[in-house]
């Protein structure tokens, strides 16, 4: 019986420490007392290396340590209640005082802690509230923002969206989307970026920059826009932490995401808003679609400095006249192909980069593959006028014409090979990569960027010079040769070697950010 009273007397002492000296969670984290019960004014804690106080009287502590400037931007919805207890922690955690804020912030989130770099940082909050305060039209758009809403963000300045990436390719005036989950205020923020999907802050918006508020619950009834919102922002919390989707398609379901196939997932997926119809264009998609193919076929270092790269060039080529390939020929010899593991060790030095530039030079005037050229015009003359078909009297005299007439288109392309070979001083097999596994694919899809950086559509291609398509004919006609000889016995492992045909084209099932504007009738604004 004595040793159960002790047992009692421990359990009720321990229960009154916990009380007085820990938060609800028992860990200790007396500022997270103060942000979960800010109601419980009767609430005792204990301050480390201070007497037990209530709830209020800390609170009124930490607001009379704030500036008057910061007690009104609190007042007016600039910075979150929540800014005192993190200035304060940063203030007394010395040289890792920020972190502590930043994890405070982030602490009992729901879904993946995973968060943009500055999210929690009271430095980033007050310089925010500072430098937008005067902006009464910004102030009140991030104040407008609710739970649910789609935000799409572009450029202020039409030159800086002649210059954007995304806008200069989906030919819009926006190139990011985030997904409000929280209306604060401040709002906070679900989108996805470079590192993936995460939790940002209302100091992503700035007054240079354009904005829109798309609201796709806007004509539901109240109950049925309030359940579609939890939803998408359910869906939305579910993602955090996975990748970004660098191919810019649908095709990995919900493995990766870019942002605006966040946003129109959430409701589509997540909240079953199967009905919503974003403004497609699937020339645009397609246009995404193939720049990263040629991309990621080349194997880039940095992939999205080769794209700004790339797009910018094509744009000034393009917009010559006649077109300066020169310019062209120069930027990827010297600046693509020694950052991408498809031309790995093809172009070492400068001898061979020079004398890659005249074989590239010498493929575009048609001088490249003459042997080639020639035998291939006598291949099509002959299929035209019928000497490939077979009848039942021929006894199969037509595959056999075609067979030496394939045969023919071989040899001399490996003459024009072995021409090219010597020109640039590589090895055969290095020749025949340099041509077949870099320039032709950038030079296929040559025509649909350049209709890109003139904003012409189908009607602004650049037409392909003459010894461009030559080439690529070349290229088909070994791909065949590789898909007719991949079963025969040793051959087949050596035409394996030949490069093969593209695989089809990806399905046109990108969404950007500007095909989300007129995702609901109603819509707000805010122009620099």
């Amino acid at each position: 019986m004595k040793h159960l009273w002790r047992t009692m007397a421990l359990a009720v002492l321990l229960a009154v420490v916990a009380v007085l000296g820990t938060g609800p969670n028992g860990h200790g984290q007396t500022l997270e007392d103060m942000l979960d019960n800010q109601g419980d004014e009767t609430r005792v804690i204990a301050l480390p290396g201070a007497a037990s106080q209530t709830v209020a009287a800390r609170w009124e502590e930490l607001w009379k340590a704030l500036t008057p400037r910061e007690q009104e931007f609190i007042r007016r919805g600039l910075l979150p209640k929540t800014y005192a207890i993190l200035k304060d922690l940063k203030a007394r955690g010395g040289p890792t005082g920020a972190q502590q804020a930043k994890d405070r912030a982030r602490r009992g989130k729901p879904g993946q802690p995973s968060f943009a770099d500055s999210y929690g940082d009271p430095d980033v909050m007050l310089a925010w509230a500072e430098n937008n305060q005067g902006n009464a039209r910004l102030c009140g758009f991030v104040k407008s923002i609710k739970k649910g809403d789609i935000i799409l963000a572009g450029p202020g300045a039409t030159e800086r969206r002649d210059k954007d990436t995304i806008c200069f390719l989906t030919r819009g005036p926006y190139h990011h989307s985030l997904l409000c989950v929280s209306e604060g205020p401040p709002p906070e923020f679900i989108d996805a970026v470079g590192k993936g999907v995460v939790r940002t802050q209302w100091t992503y918006f700035w007054g240079g920059a354009n904005y829109r508020i798309v609201r796709p619950t806007a004509s539901l009834p109240p109950d049925q826009a309030k359940k579609a919102v939890e939803a998408a922002v359910g869906y939305a919390i579910g993602q955090l932490g996975k990748p970004y989707d660098l191919a810019f398609t649908d095709a990995d379901g919900d493995r990766s995401f870019y942002c605006s196939e966040l946003a129109l997932k959430a409701y589509r997926d997540g909240a079953g808003l199967t009905n919503l119809l974003p403004a497609k264009s699937p020339e645009r998609d397609q246009l995404v679609v193939s720049l990263w193919a040629v991309i990621d076929g080349l194997g880039p270092t940095d992939r999205h400095a080769m794209m700004d790269g790339l797009l910018h060039t094509v744009k000034r080529v393009s917009e010559s006249k006649p077109p300066d390939w020169g310019t062209l020929d120069a930027y990827v010899i010297d600046e693509v192909l020694p950052k991408c593991s498809a031309a790995a060790g093809l172009l070492a030095t400068p001898a061979n980069r020079r004398a890659a530039k005249e074989v590239v030079k010498a493929i575009r005037e048609g001088r490249a593959f003459t042997r080639f050229q020639a035998a291939d015009a006598e291949y099509q003359k002959a299929e035209a006028a019928g000497r490939f078909t077979d009848h039942w009297y021929t006894f199969g005299t037509g595959k056999a014409r075609q067979a030496g007439a394939q045969a023919k288109r071989l040899w001399a392309l490996g003459q024009d090979l072995w021409a090219v070979k010597r020109s640039t001083g590589l090895s055969l097999p290095s020749a025949f990569g340099l041509v077949c596994r870099v320039f032709l694919p950038f030079y296929r899809n040559l025509g649909t960027f350049a209709g890109a950086a003139n904003q012409a559509g189908s009607q602004g291609l650049i037409a392909l010079p003459a010894g461009v398509r030559t080439a690529l004919a070349a290229t088909e006609a070994l791909a065949t040769v590789r898909e007719k000889t991949a079963w025969i016995p040793l051959l087949g492992s050596v035409t394996q070697l030949l490069p093969g045909k593209a695989p089809p084209r990806v399905q046109g099932d990108f969404t950007s950010p500007t095909d989300l504007s007129q995702l609901s009738e109603w819509h707000q604004d805010y122009e620099p």
